[in-house]
């Protein structure tokens, strides 16, 4: 049975509205990064640059609406995670992500964007708080350290 749906994700994105494939993302960060790759173009204005990063926004917002098996394995893998009543300020989605879409070995590896990794996060009812493009969120440490060593015997089993 499937954790989250696509109704889900859209929902999550109406509340978020800076959420987006990348993790947090506001159409400054897109202008930003346009403006710093345009800086020896003069044909670009910032109004055209605005609406460039304006349209990369609504871009990457869209493929994370289509990313609804990415937030699913996500889900899945903060399914049996140990909650704290704090952020976790040691490990970010970015970090959480890889843990996620190495967990199953013999079926993955499998990719899984920032965004979708935030959504399931939000979608399962973890406190979170953004830095960034990322989100922290109030996972046991104990259980990301337990995960990445078993992960690391299941990639050396001879070691």
């Amino acid at each position: 049975m499937r954790l989250i749906t696509h109704d889900n994700v859209a929902a999550i994105l109406e509340d978020h509205l800076e959420l987006c494939a990348k993790g947090f993302c506001a159409v400054g960060h897109f202008h930003k990064i346009r403006w710093a790759a345009s800086l020896n173009d003069t044909t670009l204005g910032w109004k055209r640059d605005r609406e460039d990063a304006q349209r990369s926004l609504e871009h990457y917002r869209r493929e994370l609406l289509r990313a609804t098996d990415e937030c699913e394995r996500a889900a899945q893998w903060l399914r049996a995670a140990k909650r704290k009543k704090r952020i976790n300020p040691h490990a970010s989605s970015y970090t959480l992500k890889h843990l996620a879409e190495r967990a199953y070995p013999g079926v993955g590896p499998f990719y899984i964007s920032n965004g979708a990794f935030i959504v399931a996060a939000i979608h399962m009812g973890f406190k979170f708080h953004r830095r960034g493009s990322d989100a922290f969120i109030n996972i046991s440490q104990k259980f990301v350290l337990n995960e990445r060593a078993r992960l690391e015997r299941i990639a050396t089993p001879y070691g």
